[in-house]
């Protein structure tokens, strides 16, 4: 077939058991469409014709984004067709490949079909066929509803008798499962929820080998927990699409937009716990490097310590070797000046007074007076032989005794004690010592 009507034919783009989809290009349009055809085999039933038909009707009367735009219906050489708007972005069914989508995908596409069937349900239609393969996407990517052919009015009987079952046994509701005279607007809510589960975990609640078991499953068996399917997937968001899986149809949502809605808000919900968590995350890792950050530094100084060390070997050792020798002679001179060299005479000097403001306390200097009595003279010690000698002449010989005994006095000041004024008070003049011994208070 190359052309249908005024319709030039691409390419088959869908065939399905009722009807074949054609891309085509319209020449009035200027533009590709898509075609929709009804098998032959079903051209010679009546019944099969105005059903199909009956999918123009309908969705003819409702604008909206959501859902496809029909141009035309006609027939040529006996096969009725539908034209309308063509959407290049393809199926759902297409996207699905037995893995969950990303959630922020999920809750965007049940959105806006949402919006499609409450645009379709406020006029009184139940779409009763909500699947993938029924989801197509526009050249902006937004999700559209396509194929009302088993759309239902509320208001009139139409043709499905007692007993018919029509949609897709994976996605029908179990009120629709039992007879499709009692699908309603929440059996599309059930449908709808079923897509969702199966964009969440990547696999339908139920799945058999017949259509019947499968039917019976939706009517009689609980739907694993989609959160047991998809460890990643929030409890939250699991509950909401279980409770648009309720068996009964008043403790499902009540609308297509309540339960997007629903979905929509524990999306926000779990985004801001997740931006909360990566906040604090992000405030433990600028605590843990602070922490963490400041050994690396001192270890990073440490190792540059110990290259620069063993670069510097060389001359930093003679240097720190040279450094203690001149504190070494700076401690032997400092002992010499005090009156402690090496068996030499003893000198009184004045300059050692000058570190008594080092003393840490005041206490110390009262205790100069009462040390520096000159009471304890070397006449009562002396021998009677050695009286002649005490005068102080040049020319008498000093007793070993006298000048013997002032010297375990001056052991003291070998300390390292900032202060001399214990010394001057401790050592007495000998016979050889040109400076008086102090005056009296």
């Amino acid at each position: 077939m190359t052309r249908l009507g005024k319709y030039e034919i691409l390419e088959e783009i869908g065939r399905g058991g009722f009807a074949a989809v054609y891309k085509a290009y319209d020449p009035g349009l200027n533009q590709a469409v898509a075609v929709k055809v009804l098998h032959e085999l079903y051209t010679g039933q009546p019944s099969a014709v105005q059903r199909f038909l009956n999918e123009a009707r309908k969705a003819v009367k409702l604008r909206h984004r959501g859902i496809v735009r029909i141009y035309a219906v006609d027939e040529d050489r006996g096969l009725p067709y539908i034209a309308m708007e063509y959407l290049p972005g393809g199926t759902l069914a297409d996207r699905l490949h037995g893995e969950p989508l990303p959630l922020d995908n999920v809750v965007a596409i049940v959105g806006q079909v949402a919006a499609a069937l409450d645009h379709a349900h406020q006029r009184g239609l139940v779409h009763r066929d909500v699947k993938p393969a029924n989801i197509l996407f526009d050249e902006e990517g937004h999700a559209v509803l396509v194929d009302f052919g088993l759309v239902k009015s509320l208001s009139e009987s139409g043709l499905t008798s007692e007993g018919t079952l029509l949609g897709t046994p994976h996605y029908m509701a179990p009120e629709q499962a039992k007879a499709n005279t009692q699908a309603n607007t929440r059996s599309d809510v059930y449908a709808l929820g079923v897509v969702a589960y199966e964009m969440l975990t990547g696999r339908v609640p139920f799945e058999a080998d017949a259509p019947l078991a499968v039917l019976n499953a939706h009517v009689h068996d609980t739907p694993p927990n989609p959160h047991a399917l998809n460890r990643g997937l929030d409890r939250g968001i699991a509950a909401v699409v279980l409770k648009a899986l309720k068996k009964v149809p008043a403790k499902r949502y009540q609308s297509a937009g309540a339960f997007a809605t629903a979905l929509r808000n524990e999306w926000a919900r779990l985004k801001a716990e997740q931006e909360e968590r990566r906040r604090r995350g992000c405030l433990a890792n600028l605590l843990l490097q602070g922490k963490w950050g400041a050994r690396r530094a001192l270890a990073r100084v440490r190792r540059a310590l110990k290259r620069a060390i063993a670069d510097r070997r060389r001359w930093v050792l003679p240097v720190v070797l040279a450094l203690i020798g001149a504190g070494f002679l700076s401690m032997f001179a400092l002992g010499w000046t005090t009156g402690q060299g090496p068996a030499g005479p003893l000198f009184w000097t004045k300059t050692p007074t000058a570190t008594a403001t080092a003393m840490p306390t005041p206490t110390a200097t009262p205790t100069v007076a009462p040390t520096a009595t000159p009471t304890p003279t070397v006449t009562p010690t002396a021998t009677p032989t050695s009286t002649p000698t005490v005068t102080p002449t040049d020319t008498s010989t000093p007793s070993p005794t006298p000048t013997d005994t002032p010297r375990p006095t001056l052991l003291p000041t070998l300390t390292p004690s900032p202060t001399l004024e214990p010394t001057r008070s401790a050592s007495q003049p000998s016979p050889s010592d040109e400076i008086p011994p102090p005056p009296e208070d």
